[in-house]
């Protein structure tokens, strides 16, 4: 099954790496283990085009344990193109 949108294309305005940036949540059952996981996916546009992101699943009842984790991850990102 597809991670679905925790609500109808919800998105919050993020910086990365200085870098205009936009970061979602998504829900969404494993396959592997049948629980409820939260998907955490933050983007921002390279200077060719292209697309960078970064992405974090994690199980949903543990979601606020890694948050920091996943921010601190974002932050240290530095883009070199």
């Amino acid at each position: 099954s597809w991670a679905t949108p925790v609500a109808a294309l919800s998105f919050r305005r993020a910086s990365l790496d200085g870098r205009s940036a936009l970061q979602t949540s998504l829900d969404n059952v494993s396959e592997a283990t049948g629980r409820n996981e939260q998907i955490q996916l933050i983007t921002t546009q390279m200077r060719d085009g292209n697309l960078f992101y970064a992405i974090a699943v994690v199980p949903d009842d543990e979601a606020g344990a890694y948050r920091s984790t996943f921010n601190k991850i974002v932050g240290s990102v530095d883009l070199m193109d």
